[in-house]
C-alpha cells in the first residue's frame, strides 16, 4: 500500500472512471457518488492537515532561528 493520500487519490480516480462508465439509471450510481464525496472530503482534511503541519514546521523553524540569535547575542554579552 502506498502513502495514504496516493491511495485515496487512486481510489477516487477509479471511482470517477466507474461512475463515468455506469448507465444513468444504474442502481450503483448513488453509492459510487457517495463514496466519491467521502473521499473528496477526506482528501480536503488530509491536505489541510498537511498545510497546517507545514505552517507549524515553518513557525518552529523561525522560533529556533530566533532562539539561536538570542542565545548568540547573550553569549557575546557574557563573553569576557
Amino acid at each position: 500500500m502506498g502513502l495514504p493520500v496516493e491511495d485515496l487519490l487512486s481510489t477516487w480516480r477509479g471511482l470517477e472512471r466507474v461512475l463515468g462508465a455506469l448507465p444513468e439509471d444504474a442502481p450503483e450510481r448513488n453509492e459510487v457518488e457517495s463514496a466519491i464525496q467521502r473521499l473528496r472530503g477526506m482528501y480536503q482534511r488530509l491536505t489541510e492537515a498537511q498545510d497546517a503541519s507545514a505552517r507549524t514546521l515553518e513557525a518552529s523553524s523561525n522560533l529556533v532561528r530566533r532562539g539561536v540569535e538570542v542565545m548568540e547575542g547573550a553569549r557575546r554579552r557574557l563573553a569576557p
